[in-house]
């Protein structure tokens, strides 16, 4: 069963063309789906935006479908990944920070791409997508010329995610797409961590995968433990060896199964490159009457608000009557003893804090290539009553974001995040030294 809906012309966009045809009730529309190649031009190097608008000037005209939907090759598009940080809480600090993972990951993201981020849940590492702002406009120009909106934008990976047969949260999970040379292999747990693409050498697709896989398996022990990981072979062209195991999509009669692959993926959300979101259709004359009636509503509630309001001052008016009348005389400080006040607040909270049980809490999981390397258990007078600094190490980014997400996660905690980060070059192996600021609490 498809998901998208009748009437929308699907392209999938591959490494030698764009597969393509318009759906109908129960499948296809008649004489829809076709093939075109990327063009081959000697000794140019076109970009993926020329090859694009290359071969969609190329399609010729027909009836105008209801909407447009689009799968990309995961090597066209940025990825990265940002480790949980709170001030994700604000847009715009939210979309620079994107930004800075995405050049930390190698990425040089324009002023004009299409930054999007993961809707990931409260403490857990956030996937960031960069879709190029050339694809983005190619594809403008051609729903432009074909009249009809440009309805979804996505990855190929977030495609073959949606299709994996398991329930969200259930522990980690792992899939790989092939098509001829172009790899891609896509790992996570509720949502995608992380997306790895390369191209197969002389050695082969499938020995290129299995060796990529040991790789990844190497980076994050937790693969190791997955007896199953799908592959979409969209090619046909390898066997799959353990963990592979082939991944069931529908045949359909003369449909390319990247086309089956892109007809069935679902809405991807907040990574959508296009995310469009239809707007409030209600009448005005609606909206008006609803506001009608709750405006009778609300002055009759800030009438009794109001009188409620005067009571309750004249009882604290009473109250503080009583008070001065009961009430020490106050002390009075000289200038030396008003400023060792702050120093000794601090010194009460640093000797309150429970030492044995937060290094206990901080301990990483056996998974984790995490060390701990200090605890500031002070904070300081400005980081407030119960404030930690953690400092740590870690042999990947993707450690240092899980541990991240373990203190964040943790019962005895609260307010955690990844305050700074960087990589130590002078240390073997080069790795991940950073901090982690949390709450303490009982």
């Amino acid at each position: 069963m498809l998901q998208v809906k009748p009437n929308t012309l699907v392209l999938a966009v591959g490494g030698q063309g764009i597969d393509l045809g318009v759906t109908a009730a129960n499948g296809w529309q008649a004489d829809s789906v076709r093939h075109l190649p990327f063009a081959a031009m000697d000794g140019v190097a076109l970009s993926h935006a020329a090859l694009l608008a290359q071969a969609l000037e190329s399609l010729e005209p027909g009836a105008v479908p209801a909407a447009i939907h689009v799968v990309l090759l995961d090597s066209w598009l940025g990825s990265a990944v940002m480790p949980w940080n709170s001030v994700v809480a604000v847009p715009a600090h939210a979309a620079q920070l994107a930004r800075q993972h995405l050049v930390q990951a190698g990425i040089e993201a324009g002023a004009a791409d299409t930054v999007v981020l993961d809707d990931a849940p409260f403490g857990a590492p956030r996937m960031v997508l960069c879709y190029p702002a050339e694809v983005m406009e190619a594809l403008r120009q051609f729903a432009a010329r074909t009249g009809a909106p440009l309805r979804s934008v996505q990855a190929r990976s977030l495609a073959a995610w949606s299709q994996l047969p398991r329930k969200r949260g259930t522990g980690p999970a792992a899939l790989a797409v092939l098509e001829g040379a172009a790899m891609t292999l896509v790992h996570g747990a509720r949502n995608i961590l992380e997306v790895t693409t390369r191209a197969a050498g002389a050695a082969g697709a499938g020995q290129e995968l299995s060796a990529l896989w040991r790789r990844s398996c190497l980076r994050d022990p937790q693969l190791a433990t997955l007896e199953q990981v799908c592959l979409f072979d969209l090619g046909g062209t390898i066997a799959p060896g353990s963990p592979f195991e082939a991944a069931a999509l529908p045949g359909m009669d003369g449909v390319p199964p990247a086309l089956v692959l892109a007809a069935r993926s679902k809405h991807a959300g907040s990574l959508d490159g296009v995310a469009a979101r239809p707007g409030d259709t209600r009448p005005a004359w609606l909206v008006a009457m609803v506001c009608v009636a709750l405006a009778g509503a609300w002055g009759q509630q800030a009438w009794q608000v109001r009188q409620a309001a005067q009571q309750l001052e004249s009882k604290q008016q009473l109250a503080a009557r009583a008070a001065q009348r009961s009430a020490p005389a106050p002390v009075a400080w000289n200038r030396d003893e008003l400023a060792r006040i702050p120093a000794v607040n601090a010194a009460i909270r640093q000797l309150n804090q429970p030492v044995g049980p937060v290094l206990r809490a901080l301990v990483p999981p056996q998974e984790l290539q995490v060390a701990v390397l200090g605890v500031d258990v002070g904070g300081g007078q400005a980081a407030g009553a119960g404030r930690l600094r953690i400092q740590a190490e870690a042999r990947t980014g993707a450690d240092m974001a899980r541990y991240a997400a373990f203190v964040a996660q943790g019962q005895h905690f609260k307010d955690a995040y990844l305050s700074e980060h960087q990589v130590a070059p002078e240390a073997p192996g080069q790795p991940y030294r950073f901090t982690v600021e949390a709450v303490w609490r009982e």
